[in-house]
């Protein structure tokens, strides 16, 4: 909400200035929170394909030497974004 609130208010007067201020009220609030939900959808499919490729990385019997939350290798990062981009937008 930080960014995207203040951006799409800034889109909204720039390009659709000739609409009523509710219907551009209307407008910001339905765009930051399409933009939130896409984010929040990336951000789980990115977290989960991250947590499958250490699980998997941890059952080969490779040692893992990244912390929780990170890939246990750069391409499952690469790969989980991808993947989440692919989905999401």
């Amino acid at each position: 909400v930080k960014i995207r609130a203040p951006h799409a208010l800034v889109m909204t007067l720039l390009f659709k200035s000739n609409q009523p201020i509710r219907k551009n009220f209307e407008s910001i609030l339905k765009m930051t929170f399409v933009h939130a939900r896409n984010l929040g959808g990336f951000v789980l499919i990115y977290k989960g394909l991250l947590a499958l490729g250490r699980t998997a990385h941890a059952i080969s019997g490779t040692p893992l030497l990244t912390p929780p939350g990170t890939p246990a290798e750069a391409w499952h990062a690469l790969l989980a974004g991808w993947v989440g981009g692919m989905m999401i937008w």
